[in-house]
């Protein structure tokens, strides 16, 4: 008769082949995510059945997430649309941390750690390839689903630039902080010249690619979110080229100044453009504004945004149903401050914790971490002006590599 620890690492086999594809097909398509999600959850269950044990994993973020769901429970019991609320409760705020758990659960040593990563980064390439010839090679049209570019940005398989860019930012971090261990660790390996250095030829090019991807979707908030990532992952494992890099973003600037707009319109960063997108964006966030002032402590309910903004418009230039493109400000009308807060402070706890392990960034799992940490905050950045946090698959990224993350802490703590 089969023992129940070996059935318990079949099914742990199953779920995580179930994250794997997910991770690689998640820029594919929304119902990649779904049927994946679906199939890891039915088999935790199964698991769990069969251990009898239904205990919740422990991470660093179990006290937050808690507060966090009961903010959810408490803006769907104070929706103005509660049906609409129940169900976003049930089949998106909770599938969210219910994937947090499974990562966590199931990637529990490095050769899985690493496992998801490099399958992560593959898809990621593959978009990046879809996207560059999308963009240059067949008139805006990508060879996955032939669909065609929007405001001449690529696309890739996303519904709109912004998409792809919020996708790439994860990856872009996490293969840069592993590039920089990498060559940490190549630095003081034996070998001649430079010869030793070839194995960074593969990760460095793919790290191009992605980069080249990012500008072409021509995602302004994209932009910032990477500047910041960027700054913050050197921050981490290099003071000296921090300063360096300081140095190169006034030299940058400078250089803008000096640029004719034309040339600036490429990247959608002519400042008319800019100021005009930002006095816009600010009309809207005030009357976001007005909207959380009449529901402050529990927001006017889950996935409530589109019906309930209309009666706000105000100062809003834009017309038709439409997000806040602050996905924070959307989040306190949705759910309150308490539901805010929650998230923010789980946020807080994350990078808090994870920084305190970190330390002296030295060894391959400090760079791995050090890279995730700046990915996650560059997606965070762009969440500010963008809508990454209502886009199902770029949620579930966030997710997923937030589960990651906390994988890595704990296994970097265990041994």
């Amino acid at each position: 008769m089969i023992s129940r620890g070996i059935i318990t690492e079949k099914i742990d086999s199953l779920i995580r082949f179930a994250l794997y594809v997910m991770i690689f097909m998640l820029p594919i398509g929304k119902a990649w995510v779904e049927i994946c999600f679906t199939a890891s959850l039915t088999l935790l269950l199964i698991k769990r059945a069969c251990s009898r044990d239904f205990h919740i994993p422990r991470s660093i973020l179990n006290a937050p997430l808690a507060l966090y769901i009961i903010a959810g429970v408490l803006s769907v019991a104070a929706s103005v649309h509660f049906g609409i609320s129940l169900r976003a409760f049930f089949s998106k705020f909770l599938e969210s941390i219910a994937l947090f758990f499974i990562v966590i659960e199931v990637i529990n040593k490095k050769v899985y750690l690493d496992r998801i990563i490099k399958i992560a980064l593959c898809g990621a390439g593959i978009i990046c390839l879809d996207g560059i010839v999308q963009y240059y090679i067949t008139g805006g049209y990508d060879f996955i689903y032939v669909s065609q570019m929007i405001r001449d940005g690529a696309t890739a398989t996303f519904n709109h630039p912004n998409d792809l860019a919020g996708y790439l930012v994860l990856p872009l971090f996490l293969l840069a902080g592993l590039s920089a261990g990498k060559a940490r660790s190549l630095s003081g390996a034996e070998g001649k010249g430079g010869l030793k250095y070839l194995g960074l030829l593969g990760p460095l090019c793919l790290l191009a690619f992605i980069m080249l991807t990012i500008i072409l979707t021509k995602s302004r908030a994209a932009y910032l979110g990477a500047a910041i990532g960027g700054i913050f992952l050197l921050f981490l494992v290099s003071r000296k080229a921090l300063l360096i890099t300081v140095l190169i973003f006034i030299g940058l600037a400078i250089v803008f100044t000096l640029v004719p707009a034309g040339n600036l319109d490429l990247l959608r960063l002519a400042p008319d453009s800019v100021r005009e997108m930002a006095q816009n964006r600010v009309k809207t966030y005030l009357d976001v504004v007005d909207m959380i002032k009449a529901g402050p402590f529990f927001g006017h309910g889950l996935n409530t945004f589109m019906r309930c903004f209309e009666t706000y418009k105000n100062k809003t230039v834009w017309t038709g149903h439409m997000y806040a493109h602050n996905c924070y400000l959307q989040m306190a009308a949705e759910m309150g401050m308490l539901g805010l807060l929650s998230f923010l402070w789980l946020i807080y706890v994350l990078f808090h914790k994870t920084i305190s392990a970190l330390g002296r960034v030295k060894d391959e799992m400090d760079f791995l971490m050090a890279g995730l940490l700046s990915g996650l905050l560059a997606f965070l950045s762009q969440s500010l002006l963008d809508t990454n946090f209502y886009s199902l698959q770029l949620n579930a990224a966030f997710w997923l590599l937030t589960g990651v993350l906390v994988s890595a802490y704990n296994i970097n703590q265990a041994g």
